[in-house]
């Protein structure tokens, strides 16, 4: 199928040949102005149409409910709130969401205030599951939350004084390849500090119960169990993401983990359904 371009070009080289193998040149050329404005009308209208595609109706293998995509930049703008951002998607390194408000769930005591915001389409969900989390027995706080590229740098140059870098890149993302960068995501513990991203909270029923209902809230856990090669980091428990509650519901449903979603929310790959007879 020819695109307008091609259309227009056509269009115009016949009308300059009739013109020369009629004489009526003034004429004709009028014509093909005239053509040429319709084009840039119809150009800026089709313009417009790209803009406003429709939203996109996505099936993920074990997932009954369908993810609606309605902006595909929610998922491919840095300030998207379904973002990517790993090893190989990064963020630039002067990134900084532009809504961040203080954190006000309790909070771990950090020397570096900054630390203490997250994106304001976080806080309230996050005020909802904590106090949930009390009523059913578990009192947790916010161990980190939004991280600027050069704390992060300060985070892993830590860990890599600390663990060693093999450690360190299993656990602590570069700057511009952590999700705390975007606002969007939290560590969340248990009241006890030293329990913070440790052996004790992978074990503790507080874990499991953020496991089994973060994304009743719109959050999931991130980094999950048996996913290592495909996240590039270990298990965390307590490192959470906020995608909304439609989206991490489907998350939670399929087992899958958010790279290997992605390619379903952007058109890329198509779930196959099995017809049983």
């Amino acid at each position: 199928m020819k695109s307008f371009s091609q259309i227009r070009i056509s269009v115009l080289y016949m009308l300059i040949f009739l013109a020369t193998a009629t004489g009526f040149a003034a004429a004709t050329y009028e014509l093909a102005d005239s053509v040429e404005g319709h084009y840039a009308e119809l150009s800026m209208q089709v313009d417009n149409i790209r803009v406003t595609k429709p939203e996109r109706v996505v099936t993920l293998p074990k997932v009954a409910t369908p993810v609606i995509v309605k902006n595909v930049a929610d998922i491919t703008r840095n300030d998207g709130k379904w973002v990517l951002v790993n090893k190989t998607k990064r963020l630039p390194l002067e990134y900084i969401p532009a809504e961040l408000v203080p954190v006000t769930v309790p909070h771990r005591n950090e020397s570096d205030k900054s630390s203490l915001r997250l994106h304001t389409l976080v806080k309230s969900p996050l005020e909802t599951l904590f106090a949930d989390a009390k009523k059913a027995g578990h009192t947790l706080m916010v161990s980190s939350a939004y991280r600027s590229a050069s704390l992060q740098q300060t985070y892993f140059n830590e860990y890599v004084s600390t663990r060693g870098l093999a450690i360190a890149e299993r656990y602590s993302a570069h700057p511009g390849a952590s999700e705390h960068q975007t606002g969007l995501a939290v560590d969340v513990s248990t009241e006890n500090e030293r329990c913070y991203a440790g052996e004790c909270y992978i074990g503790a029923a507080a874990s499991k119960w953020i496991a089994d209902n973060a994304h009743r809230y719109g959050f999931v856990v991130r980094y999950q169990k048996g996913k290592e090669d495909i996240t590039g980091y270990n298990y965390e428990p307590w490192h959470l993401r906020y995608f909304g509650e439609e989206l991490a519901t489907a998350l939670h449903s399929s087992g899958m983990v958010y790279e290997e979603v992605v390619p379903y929310l952007l058109g890329e790959k198509e779930h196959e359904h099995v017809h049983e007879d």
